[in-house]
């Protein structure tokens, strides 16, 4: 932003008032100003120290780049002024410029406006110049935008000329010089100026612009210098303003800028003499402009964007401060209609105005507030992995280094010995300010190995890597080029070291999935021999992926479903004619839906009367047959299919056959995973080699087949009986299965319907009970009691990895856990549910990973991150659960982990309060620990019962207290879960993605130590 150096006493002087240094820094601070710095200032003339303000003003407040405007808005914002009317002079016969065409070819646009009986003295002279160069600076990009020049009006005689000319023609005396000059002498002659940098501008150039009088004395060469004839001195008092540029709205603006500061100082305050501007074919524009623009602003709108519930009129007048001239609409009161003056060309929008609404009210006023809307940032896939393969190659040793994306020509051409023709393919830098930037990368070595050359009195080895972006020349894109993120490693050492390059590759491909390449077959990587310019020959290879043409592979893909497509639509053909077409079938179908009603009513009625069930034995009864009448009939229905069928089955059989010797041995996909072994059998079929994703005919045209059926009877209303469906549902078929460990209290939730129960064994035991599935308003879930059902394991004594084992063998997409805790805080009262999103472990008995080297264990060592441990996409929608059923919550907490299962002693207690934790509990970890190992999204639920024991006026925690309070509060962690289940369901999607990161985590956080890896269990 722009810094103006302004003295004290002319703030003093203008504010009419002598504030301190702290009141000044405070009043720019609320008017949205910082002082940057004070400082002490040497007046030249009476030797003395003064003390200067710098002052930082944003880049579009031009009104604020001297001390007469900044002066001025503050006393408006102050209410010690009016905003002052600005006008222009009524003129009969007022001066004119006459623009030449030829000046299009250099600058085009001009203006000129005139302050009339202005009186100097040192101050006010000082701050003119010292705006007009401000302005030079920003609005007119070092003058090549914007440049003006001021003039005594009473040396200039008649009307104004604005021709372009050729150098040689422009013949003057430049401002401060004693000799004659033409345009093309001065540009020798200020080569090595303040000027050399203006003078670019036109140098070049055929002709050049310049301003004459009616005597045909120049008065200025655009945008370089002044004539000397009419320079402005402390005895001028009419003021001749000319502004000339490429731009005409920054040039208008200019204008505005330079005489609504200074026509204070007028005969007339802030009446501003015009200039005509004639250009060719009679085209006469009057100058300067000073409009005052109006717009409709909606009140509401405002409030909503700075979060303030104001009326109409508190608008109205915090607006007045801004120097904006406002006035309520008559015919909406939310809406108001505002002036804004010539000042204030800053404000083109709506939200410039409740910017300075916010302003004026006060940003210090606005009480913070967190907004209604829950958003989970995530981090992009590629950096993501990026950031995976950066953690990986530091733990093997290799140190990452981040140079500058621009280099120099050479260092992308001559000096990696590439042809100049490639410099074609590269991005250039337009007007780069050194030669060490001149193009964008193309590829990473130029900078790892310059940072080899500036270390190379460092110990060796030195091995280093970098991976960053490099972009390249894409014609096929909007910005006409594309990034690529790329890796690069530089092994420097007395002996050369190809295998230390040649291992690092192997463990990235390692870390990435990819098998090295056997028996020439497979999707993986191999490395072969090439030339490259930029190394010696023989001694560089390029590495070599999936080497197989990939457009033939997809050709086939794409034959099969097509072929599949005919097979469903002849195979459904054929059903209709021979299932559903047939009475019978009918006849069933429609037994088979009224019966599943009938027995749908009956449970209903049961449940609504509140019977029991055991003990009710006639409606039991009647329950029952009802049933054994469905089976039967769904037995029945089900033989008839079968029978009708094997017609079917012949046709398919012969299809699969014809199709499966035309394919034979042919690898027709890419799998994106790894098969079981059982279904490697079909997956792999008469395929050669020893890579399981590849594909054969026979399974990918039974899948698409497969699929494409389902979707026809979708389509065609053939789908299976509602009692089959239900079924389906109920029962595991499901992708997407929400996993719940209920805890202290909640041991055996009675919250699913159509529940049953499994017997789970795991590679680490048994889990602490059986699990069991259902639904919960239709949605898939599994609920495990952590301590058992009747409340018989300790938390040193639970088995937590076949816990979490179990769960995601049944399915479990995402854990929900529930625990009991204590309380750290006083704000945290018992009862109170806490979503925590931290933990501190203090336990010393339990196993906390699955990589332990046992046999038929992961094989491995596993360093999982830890953070974030809580999964953010289900503590935003826990959160949001409560606040929908009126829980009262906290959205955040850290817990202490103890080991369990006696209570904390008070000392203990005081030391997790003074490490700033919020809970204790005992079941935490390694509960998140070994779901993150498994990729399980993960969220605690913790129902705070007591405060521990550290709180002297409250009951110490015991063993009553805890049941107490889990009892009188388990209803509503039920409804929590219930409610929940729905919105987790709805978000499928997103957690498929997020599993899916997780997978990538998890697998990159495991070294191998020499063993083979498997992540089948993923």
């Amino acid at each position: 932003m722009p810094t103006i150096s302004i003295k004290k006493r002319l703030l003093d002087k203008h504010l009419s008032h002598v504030y301190s240094d702290k009141e000044i820094d405070e009043l720019c601070f609320q008017y949205g100003l910082e002082v940057d710095d004070i400082v002490m200032e040497r007046n030249e003339e009476t030797g003395k120290d003064e003390q200067v303000f710098k002052i930082e003003v944003p880049a579009n407040r031009y009104d604020l780049l001297c001390v007469e405007g900044l002066c001025r808005a503050l006393l408006v914002f102050l209410r010690k002024l009016e905003a002052p009317k600005y006008t222009i002079a009524k003129e009969k016969k007022p001066q004119r410029i006459i623009v030449e065409p030829e000046t299009a070819e250099v600058r085009p646009f001009v203006v000129g406006a005139i302050l009339r009986g202005v009186h100097f003295d040192e101050d006010i002279y000082n701050s003119f110049i010292d705006l007009q160069d401000k302005l030079h600076q920003n609005i007119g990009r070092k003058r090549t935008l914007v440049s003006m020049g001021t003039h005594d009006l009473d040396h200039i005689k008649g009307t104004i000329r604005y021709r372009a000319l050729k150098p040689q023609d422009i013949s003057f005396k430049p401002l401060n010089q004693d000799r004659v000059f033409t345009a093309a002498e001065l540009m020798d002659f200020y080569a090595n100026s303040h000027l050399k940098e203006y003078l670019p501008i036109i140098k070049d150039k055929a002709v050049y612009p310049v301003f004459y009088d009616e005597n045909d004395v120049v008065l200025s060469l655009p945008p370089v210098i002044n004539g000397d004839h009419t320079k402005i001195t402390m005895k001028t008092t009419n003021i001749f303003i000319e502004i000339t540029g490429t731009d005409l709205k920054k040039v208008e603006v200019t204008l505005d800028t330079l005489v609504t500061m200074f026509s204070q100082y007028c005969k007339t305050p802030f009446t501003v003499e015009p200039v005509e501007v004639v250009y060719a074919k009679h085209n006469v524009r009057k100058y300067p402009l000073l409009e005052y623009r109006e717009q409709i602003v909606d009140v509401p709108r405002m409030n909503t964007k700075i979060g303030l519930p104001l009326t109409s009129l508190e608008v109205v007048e915090l607006l007045s401060k801004m120097c904006l001239i406002c006035a309520q609409c008559p015919n909406d009161p939310n809406k108001i209609k505002v002036t804004v003056p010539p000042t204030r060309h800053d404000i083109l929008h709506e939200c410039d105005i409740a910017e300075d609404l916010g302003l004026a009210y006060g940003y210090n006023n606005i009480v913070p507030g967190l907004p209604s809307a829950h958003t989970v940032a995530e981090p992009l896939r590629l950096n993501k992995l990026t950031d995976q393969l950066r953690i990986n190659m530091a733990a093997a040793g290799w140190t990452e280094v981040l140079n500058f994306a621009l280099c120099s020509t050479e260092d992308v051409s001559t000096k990696l010995r590439r042809s100049q023709g490639e410099l074609n393919e590269i991005v250039k830098i337009s007007n780069p300010k050194t030669l060490d930037f001149q193009v964008v990368r193309n590829r990473l070595i130029p900078g790892i190995l310059k940072t080899l050359s500036s270390n190379r009195d460092m110990p060796v080895p030195l091995k280093l890597f970098e991976i960053q972006d490099v972009l390249f020349i894409d014609t096929n894109t909007d910005t006409n080029c594309r990034n690529e993120r790329h890796l690069a490693a530089v092994y420097y050492s007395k002996v050369g070291g190809f295998e230390k390059i040649h291992g690092l590759l192997d463990r990235v491909m390692q870390v990435l999935a990819v098998s090295i390449l056997k028996n020439n077959s497979g999707k993986a990587y191999s490395i072969r021999e090439v030339n490259d310019p930029t190394f010696f020959d023989g001694r560089c290879a390029e590495v070599v992926y999936d080497g197989r043409v990939i457009e033939k592979m997809l050709g086939d893909s794409l034959l099969i479903i097509v072929i599949a497509m005919f097979t469903a639509l002849l195979g459904e053909g054929l059903t209709y004619v021979l299932v559903y077409r047939s009475d019978e079938y009918k006849r069933l179908k429609y037994s088979m839906e009224r019966k599943t009603k009938k027995l749908e009513r009956k449970k209903e009625s049961v449940e609504s009367s509140g019977a029991n069930l055991n003990a009710n034995r006639t409606q039991k009864r009647k329950i029952e047959k009802e049933e054994e009448r469905l089976k039967a009939t769904n037995r029945d229905l089900s033989m008839f299919r079968m029978k009708s069928m094997l017609a079917i089955g012949f046709v398919f059989t012969a299809l699969l056959s014809t199709f499966s010797s035309i394919f034979e041995g042919r690898v027709v996909a890419k799998l994106p995973f790894v098969p079981i072994s059982w279904i490697q059998g079909l997956s792999h079929r008469n395929l050669i080699g020893d890579d399981y994703t590849d594909c054969s005919f026979i399974f990918l045209y039974i899948l698409c087949t497969m699929s494409i059926r389902q979707n026809l009877q979708k389509m065609l209303g053939f789908t299976p009986s509602r009692a089959l469906t239900h079924y389906l549902l109920t029962f595991g078929m499901s992708v997407f299965k929400i996993g719940i460990i209920g805890g202290t209290g909640l041991e055996d939730p009675q919250i699913l319907a159509n529940a049953q129960e499994h017997v789970v064994n795991t590679p680490y035991g048994p889990p602490s009970d059986v699990l069991i599935e259902g639904t919960i308003k239709g949605v898939p879930c599994v609920i495990l009691s952590r301590h058992g059902r009747k409340h018989q394991i300790s938390p040193s004594h639970i088995n937590y990895r076949a816990n979490i084992w179990a769960l995601k063998q049944l399915g479990a997409s995402v854990i929900l856990a529930s625990s009991a805790s204590g309380s750290l805080r006083e704000d945290i009262r018992p009862g109170q549910i806490v979503f925590l999103d931290s933990f501190i472990d203090r336990t010393n008995k339990r196993e906390q990973s699955f990589y332990d080297g046992q046999e038929g264990h992961p094989v491995g060592i596993c360093h999982i991150p830890m953070h974030p441990i809580f999964d953010e996409l289900l503590r935003t929608i826990l959160i949001a659960s409560a606040k929908d059923l009126g829980i009262d919550h906290h959205p955040h907490g850290i817990s202490v982990c103890i080991e369990g299962p006696r209570y904390s002693t008070r000392a203990e207690s005081e030391l997790y309060r003074k490490w700033g934790a919020d809970l204790v509990n005992m079941t935490v970890c390694p509960e998140a620990i070994l779901a993150k190992e498994l990729a399980i999204p993960y969220a605690s639920i913790a129902l705070s019962t007591d405060y521990d024991c550290w709180k002297d006026s409250h009951q110490t925690v015991s063993v009553e207290l805890v049941a107490q309070i889990v009892n009188e509060n388990a209803e509503k962690t039920l409804k929590l879960f219930v409610h929940a289940a729905e919105k987790i369901h709805a978000k499928k999607d997103e957690f498929k993605k997020i599993i899916e990161e997780a997978k990538i985590t998890a697998r990159t956080a495991v070294m191998d130590g020499g063993h083979k890896l498997n992540f089948d269990y993923l």
